[in-house]
């Protein structure tokens, strides 16, 4: 009951309150991350447009200083101001109220209705393959008066999990797949000799969380999946033999962030932490790699971009699907790869897929049915509000 009237009250607030037409605020987990941070680079490049705005971004208290330091090594050649607020502060909830376009990935202050005079904007944090928002059970989900997709197929798909209609869910793609086709010298990122045949990337998706929404599903325990440490060893000697090196990059949210993994000299395990540091964004990683591998993350439906080949590696299909759900009832035939569940399968794969890609036909297909546009994302997302709101004008 108290809840309700403290969400009314907020609400009348925000109807009353009157917006800037020219401030933009952004939210991202972690703080200045994905969809977010590539939409508001975007924006700053387009010299006409940046001079009318003034942006917010809200940040986690404890980040605030990174964030201000991030935010002003992206600013400095673009002579731009950006004001780095904590966002349960009074002032972070009063520039929410005045800002008339607000851009997020996992929601600002859940469970807050929109007003029609208030342009907020869910980017979200890819296109789900697992069920999310109402799908996934959710009673409260992140508020938005519209949302973004890659496909009409996800555009359904969004539209349910948020309770959106359709038309307010816009077929733009993901401003941060634009870094998927930006050369990065991933040898010099990662200090790695600068003749590799193939270099590979493994993204397992979490188990179980450690921030945001905590939860357990699959199977979990304190090591990668599939894979023991004595497989690690030998896959290690056959990338050796290869001359492949494979980067494990762990999710922001895995508890295995937390674990102490030992070194090798073809693998490489990197924490949410460790990447970071590299300052060196995630598709960035991926528009350079040779081969991806994963298991119900979805971001190798991101990667269908690239066309270039995926493997899944996972041993817990069943309890995952139980525990967790996934968005298509044949979510088979939209994983166009080979499926693996253990160490010899993996090594057969990585021997095979250069010379013999069976599936380079089936992800032209997928990459066509959930992927409506195919490059320019964040000009898309940029031109439609545009057109619907007179964005930045």
């Amino acid at each position: 009951m108290l809840r309700r009237l403290f969400l009314n009250v907020i609400y009348y607030l925000d109807v009353f309150i009157p917006k800037h037409q020219n401030w933009i605020l952004f939210a991202s987990q972690p703080d200045f991350s994905d969809n977010a941070s590539a939409f508001f680079k975007f924006i700053l490049e387009k010299k006409e447009r940046k001079k009318n705005c003034k942006i917010i971004w809200l940040v986690d208290n404890n980040n605030k200083i990174d964030c201000k330091n991030k935010i002003q090594n992206c600013t400095n050649s673009l002579n731009a101001t950006i004001n780095v607020v904590t966002k349960n502060s009074i002032l972070g909830i009063w520039y929410y109220f005045r800002s008339k376009f607000v851009f997020y990935t996992h929601g600002v202050y859940l469970g807050v209705k929109i007003p029609k005079n208030h342009i907020v904007i869910n980017l979200w944090h890819g296109m789900p393959l697992k069920n999310i928002g109402c799908l996934d059970g959710k009673e409260v989900v992140a508020k938005s008066s519209l949302a973004i997709a890659t496909s009409k197929i996800f555009q359904d798909i969004i539209s349910k999990s948020f309770d959106l209609s359709l038309e307010n869910v816009l077929i733009t793609g993901q401003p941060r797949c634009d870094l998927l086709f930006k050369k990065v010298n991933l040898s010099q990122v990662f200090s790695l000799k600068s003749n590799l045949d193939k270099l590979i990337l493994w993204l397992p998706t979490y188990r179980s969380s450690i921030v945001g929404d905590k939860r357990v599903d699959g199977n979990f325990k304190e090591s990668l999946p599939v894979l023991s440490d004595e497989d690690l060893f030998t896959l290690n000697s056959h990338l050796k033999s290869k001359n492949y090196y494979l980067i494990i990059k762990l999710h922001i949210m895995d508890m295995l962030n937390e674990v102490e993994f030992k070194q090798y000299s073809n693998i490489r395990v990197v924490t949410n932490y460790e990447f970071i540091s590299l300052n060196i964004s995630l598709y960035e990683l991926l528009g350079n790699i040779d081969l991806l591998l994963t298991d119900f993350s979805s971001v190798y439906i991101d990667f269908l971009l690239t066309l270039k080949p995926v493997g899944f590696l996972f041993n817990d299909l069943d309890n995952y699907n139980s525990s967790r759900g996934f968005v298509f009832e044949n979510y088979n035939e939209y994983m166009p790869g080979v499926k693996m569940n253990n160490l010899n399968n993996l090594l057969f794969f990585i021997d095979d897929i250069f010379v013999n890609d069976i599936y380079e036909d089936e992800r032209f297909k997928l990459q066509n049915i959930l992927h409506d546009k195919k490059k320019d994302f964040s000009l898309s997302l940029f031109n439609k509000l545009d057109k619907r709101f007179g964005f930045l004008k």
